[in-house]
């Protein structure tokens, strides 16, 4: 995450690349993503390296999925989602750990914190107006574990 200064006017910038928690223990999902809320393709990210499969020389892409509604919150607890991703003929095959989106940005604010016992997130707005057609996320929000 880079998280520039105020004065630069620039969103922050999430580039992912890692390896996922997959949905099931099939070889060819059991790979490397990469994910950016700056360069992505319109919700998608690229899977690469495919386990046991030479034959595959180029990334994969993938949706990413939101596992809410349109509401942020129920009372004052605010709801996340893992951003998960998949495709339509193969289903959802995992998550990105430790990165969340949101269904709606109705209160929230860049640099906020939320609290859940003993882990602390924190929130950056990572696109600027309301477009992410640059970017592997749903929402212009997403929360990053950092405690």
């Amino acid at each position: 995450m880079t998280d520039y200064s105020l004065s630069l006017a620039l969103p922050s910038t999430l580039n992912y690349i890692g390896v996922p928690v997959t949905f099931a223990d099939e070889h060819e999902w059991s790979s490397c993503v990469f994910a950016s809320s700056s360069i992505g393709s319109g919700r998608r990210l690229y899977v690469t390296d495919i386990k046991n499969d030479y034959s595959i020389t180029a990334p994969i892409t993938c949706l990413t999925y939101l596992a809410l509604g349109s509401k942020n919150r129920i009372g004052e607890n605010i709801l996340m989602s893992n951003v998960i991703y998949g495709s339509t003929s193969e289903g959802l095959k995992g998550t990105i750990p430790e990165v969340f989106s949101f269904a709606s940005t109705d209160g929230l604010v860049n640099g906020d914190l939320i609290k859940d016992v003993d882990k602390v997130y924190k929130i950056f707005e990572t696109t600027p107006g309301t477009s992410t057609i640059y970017s592997s996320f749903i929402s212009k929000f997403i929360a990053i574990r950092i405690q």
